[in-house]
């Protein structure tokens, strides 16, 4: 995908979300520089948990190994979905690539040994990213109800999926809190064109 098609992508989430933002102030909206798609969380709600509980450099090294010869993934994201919790803007990879790199990372991390939590919340499978998280009581249900309902099937834009990082951060990933543990970047295997 182009830069033009991102930007695109945000700023029609940006547009979105200034509606919302109107309708609903107190609510917690992500900055541009912090709307996320979760490959998987690999250590997820353990209370009190710290980096130095584990030996990050092994599941940077994991996580490095398990992304290798990953072609980079297109995503369209078309649509809402709206929870108690949160608003999300839904992600629809294009072909099987996401699936079989959450596999590769499950598979990665079981085979060794390190602890985590990934799945026991429940199994990652769509694309998404959230958008608004609620953390006041609704000005007025029905009416962000009916705006969610005006952009069900909105097409926001594509984006490709082309490096990812590890990333320690809290509930709402903010800036200020993530540190970054390991990237890659992902590219088609040598020797292989698309």
């Amino acid at each position: 995908m182009s830069p033009l098609e991102c930007l695109s992508l945000t700023a029609n989430i940006e547009a979105f979300l200034d509606q919302v933002r109107t309708q609903e102030p107190e609510q917690y909206y992500y900055p541009q520089n912090e709307l996320h798609i979760t490959l998987l969380s690999v250590i997820s709600c353990v209370a009190g948990f710290q980096l130095a509980d584990i030996d990050v450099a092994r599941y940077a090294a994991v996580f490095q190994h398990a992304l290798r010869d990953i072609e980079p993934i297109d995503i369209e994201f078309r649509g809402v979905t709206a929870s108690p919790e949160c608003i999300v803007i839904q992600g629809f990879p294009q072909g099987n690539g996401l699936n079989a790199l959450r596999e590769r990372l499950r598979d990665e991390l079981q085979r060794s040994g390190l602890p985590t939590t990934a799945d026991s919340r429940y199994k990652l499978v769509t694309a998404h990213a959230s958008a608004v998280r609620f953390r006041a009581p609704l000005n007025d249900t029905e009416a962000l109800l009916q705006l969610c309902q005006r952009y069900r099937h909105h097409v926001f834009g594509r984006m490709t999926l082309s490096a990812c990082e590890l990333v320690f951060n809290n509930w709402y990933q903010q800036r200020s809190v993530t540190q970054s543990l390991a990237q890659c970047v992902l590219q088609a295997p040598v020797g292989v064109e698309k």
